[in-house]
């Protein structure tokens, strides 16, 4: 294995782990009702290194966003690998 396929294998397991590590944090928030009260909530989601941030009133609200931001740049990303990259 040469030095670009190694890179691109630990890029994609460094992706794996930080989607693990962001899914965990996730259920443990969930179990331990952290989402009750009346607080405010923030969602981050980094694409490269541009972080989109979201706030707002509800945490049901900014999941939603979130979910509804990385699913535009799933959409993007499965487009272009299936056109090819320019």
């Amino acid at each position: 294995m040469e030095a670009p396929e190694l890179l691109v294998l630990l890029g994609i397991l460094l992706l794996v782990a930080g989607s693990l590590i962001a899914l965990l944090a996730l259920i443990r928030a969930l179990s331990s009702g952290g989402w009750q009260g009346s607080r405010r909530a923030v969602g981050v989601v980094l694409i490269g290194p541009f972080p989109i941030i979201v706030g707002g009133g509800s945490a049901k609200l900014v999941l939603a966003i979130v979910l509804a931001a990385l699913a535009a740049f799933l959409v993007a990303v499965l487009v272009f690998w299936a056109v090819g990259w320019p």
